[in-house]
């Protein structure tokens, strides 16, 4: 049995193995606005067209037909707060939007560089799109912040249990 500060040693490591392997390499890759004109198929516009009707990018049409989502965007232009910045992140990464979600949480800790569910939510996007590394120390961030709170400590062992790290998620699990 691994002592916890073994258990966190051996947690970094994993960590910062993992994140040098998704490191960039080679030539970057141009990313394409699919709104342009440029990108927009022979014969149509750039607007999108759905159901034979013209609409907005995908994007949009998602903020205008998810009830919640529109409700914690208006909120959000109302008054801009962490809290209701990590309501909105919440509501993206429900619908798998997770860049959405990271912009709204990283406004919410510019705002509060303290406030430990906005870090519980990084933890969980980097764990929901399949790079549960990149959100180790977020979630460990989580925990410092929040030490007694069993969602900050659930999302430590899934991210653990992600990454493989079974026996430090057995441990975090019990903790939580």
């Amino acid at each position: 049995m691994l002592s916890p500060r073994q258990l966190l040693i051996l947690a970094l490591l994993v960590a910062l193995l993992t994140s040098a392997c998704y490191a960039p390499k080679g030539p970057s890759v141009r990313v394409h606005d699919l709104s342009s004109p440029e990108m927009a198929a022979p014969g149509e516009s750039a607007s999108w067209q759905l159901h034979g009707q013209s609409a907005a990018p995908m994007a949009a049409i998602l903020e205008a037909n998810d009830k919640d989502l529109s409700e914690a965007l208006a909120s959000v232009a109302r008054s801009p707060s962490t809290a209701n910045y990590v309501t909105v992140a919440k509501h993206y990464r429900r619908v798998r939007v997770y860049d959405k979600a990271h912009e709204y949480l990283t406004l919410a800790v510019e705002a509060d560089p303290r406030h430990a569910t906005a870090f519980d939510e990084l933890a969980r996007i980097w764990r929901d799109s399949g790079f549960p590394g990149l959100g180790l120390g977020d979630a460990y961030r989580a925990v410092y912040h929040a030490p007694t709170s069993p969602e900050a400590v659930n999302t430590l062992g899934t991210v653990f249990q992600a990454m493989g790290l079974r026996e430090a998620a057995r441990a975090a699990y019990e903790r939580a």
